[in-house]
């Protein structure tokens, strides 16, 4: 019973120790801009740096997750980076100053990056043998099931308790299920007495097909062509667009619409991932990055009916442009992995984790500048313009994407 009980837990802790704290202080902390701007009479665009510099201390996190989670002791380490978290969000909930908040965004970031999508992967990757996409899947869905609750949940504590009462609370949360999370989890199934899921099949299946051997690919010959051009541009600009959802409690309270409703937004948009995600997966197997480049209508879509919900008041529009938005984080996720995998065929690894190295940190700077741009004009019209033209241009690539895709010998390059 253990054996097949316990792959299964790893998934379901993996995924909620990714949701309370990983996603908490990066999705959920955008419903704190807006009383972290009143409450440390600064700008928006200082406050947002907060989320700047999370993400590049999460980025430089994942390399040291990379080089040393298999030279310490995993649970260890988990429950360090749980208390270490925890105890820097209930240092920011007194915060005073913009040094504090920046303070604790490095803090914070590092904790995210020991609990995050990169342990999640190797844990996911080192238990499931068999159904290991499936497993992957059933991860993202209890991270939007998560943030489809506690969004309004939040939204709630906020309104009732004040922010600093409310963040204070998601810390203690955090540290209760990270702890329970980090006791839980194993690296390793060996470490258990365990063995993968799946691993009974393989070895009982003493028919193996022939593989054909992956060609030699010098990193060079893939940082230096066309297609990793190309990539790297599409996933900047649907990075940088995507960072747009950050800002959109702020756009809620500041033109009219409340609290509740970006708050009501968040809890929306995680609700239509669970639907979105596998109909973006069905219809892009089905036709590649063809169907990539049509869903990107959508974000372009919900910018407009933005800016005419800014003009009418409507929450009818409102609303359907955030639904429409749900397509920017499928687009960020799923869509950069099929446009990545149709550009760089068997240098997928190679050109994937270099791409991503430069985007992570060129998408950090997204809210800040958005915020800038909104101070300056001061109007959100504005930059859900700037947000329209980001994704027309990132909609371009992946229909002449695939002519320079890169190309290999089966002997070679």
């Amino acid at each position: 019973m253990k054996q097949k009980v316990y792959p299964w837990l790893i998934v379901l802790f993996s995924g909620l120790m990714c949701a309370v704290i990983a996603n908490t202080y990066t999705v959920m902390m955008s419903l704190f801009l807006d009383p972290l701007v009143h409450a440390l009479h600064a700008p928006l665009s200082a406050v947002s740096y907060f989320m700047t510099i999370t993400i590049i201390s999460m980025s430089f996190g994942f390399v040291l997750v990379g080089r040393f989670i298999t030279k310490v002791h995993f649970n260890w380490a988990l429950a360090l980076a749980v208390i270490m978290t925890a105890a820097a969000v209930a240092v920011l909930s007194q915060a005073h100053n913009l040094i504090v908040l920046y303070l604790t965004a490095v803090i914070i970031g590092l904790g995210c990056a020991f609990t995050g999508y990169i342990v999640q992967g190797i844990l996911v990757n080192n238990w499931f043998i068999a159904k290991k996409n499936f497993a992957f899947s059933l991860c993202a869905v209890v991270v939007s099931i998560y943030l489809m609750f506690s969004s309004s949940f939040t939204t709630i504590l906020i309104t009732k308790l004040g922010w600093r009462s409310a963040l204070l609370t998601l810390g203690c949360i955090s540290l209760v299920i990270g702890l329970l999370g980090a006791f839980i989890m194993k690296l390793r199934p060996e470490d258990i007495g365990l063995k993968a899921y799946g691993a009974e099949q393989v070895q009982g299946n003493t028919e193996t097909a022939s593989i054909p051997a992956a060609p030699q690919i010098k990193t060079k010959s893939v940082i230096f062509s066309a297609a990793f051009v190309l990539v790297l541009l599409f996933y900047a600009l649907v990075e940088f667009g995507g960072n747009i959802q950050s800002l959109i409690p702020v756009f809620t309270t500041r033109s009219g619409f409340g609290p509740t409703a970006g708050g009501l937004i968040i809890t929306l948009i995680s609700a239509a991932e669970i639907f979105v995600t596998p109909l973006f997966g069905i219809t892009t197997d089905k036709w590649g990055s063809k169907a990539v480049a049509a869903w990107l209508i959508c974000p372009i879509a919900a910018m407009l009916l933005f800016i005419l919900a800014a003009k009418t008041k409507s929450f009818v529009l409102l609303y359907s442009a955030a639904l429409l938005t749900t397509a920017c984080a499928t687009v960020m996720g799923t869509g950069e992995q099929v446009f990545g995998a149709e550009m760089f065929g068997p240098a997928f690894d190679i050109g994937y984790s270099n791409v991503s190295a430069i985007t992570g940190v060129i998408g950090a700077f997204a809210t800040p500048i958005f915020s800038y741009i909104y101070e300056g004009s001061n109007s959100f019209i504005v930059v859900f313009i700037v947000v329209a033209i980001i994704y027309f241009i990132a909609l371009i690539i992946p229909i002449i994407g695939p002519k320079f895709r890169l190309r290999f010998e089966n002997k070679g390059e």
